[in-house]
């Protein structure tokens, strides 16, 4: 159970970084007017500046970056949301399975066997 949710959190992480790495590209390679503006930002003022572009058509190359911008930005919340839900959950977990694991090896956050296997 505890290798499933470690899995499920593993790719959440993964596919946040994918996306916030293809976010910071796409602002790299945007009109000055828009890279000027977003590329000295740090990640969470990045991401918040871009969820707050609005965009109507996409009648120009800037319109466009605006609109893919907040698109991606947009699904950094959710995934952000589903990370620390599953941090949570493995800890929540082994405290009512089993204690005196808990007792013994503390937070399962910390405690991430590649493989394990029931004694016997």
């Amino acid at each position: 159970m505890i290798e499933a949710l470690r899995v499920a959190r593993s790719t959440a992480v993964k596919a946040r970084a994918q996306g916030l790495n293809a976010l910071k590209a796409v602002v790299m390679t945007a009109p000055d007017q828009i890279r000027d503006r977003l590329r000295h930002l740090p990640t969470r003022a990045r991401i918040d500046t871009a969820f707050g572009f609005r965009v109507g058509d996409v009648a120009d190359p800037a319109s466009a970056i605006r609109w893919s911008l907040r698109s991606m930005a947009r699904r950094d919340a959710p995934l952000d949301d589903e990370v620390k839900k599953l941090e949570d959950r493995p800890d929540r977990l082994t405290s009512s399975l089993v204690p005196g694991l808990r007792s013994c090896l503390g937070s399962v956050r910390r405690w991430r066997p590649r493989s394990w296997s029931p004694p016997g």
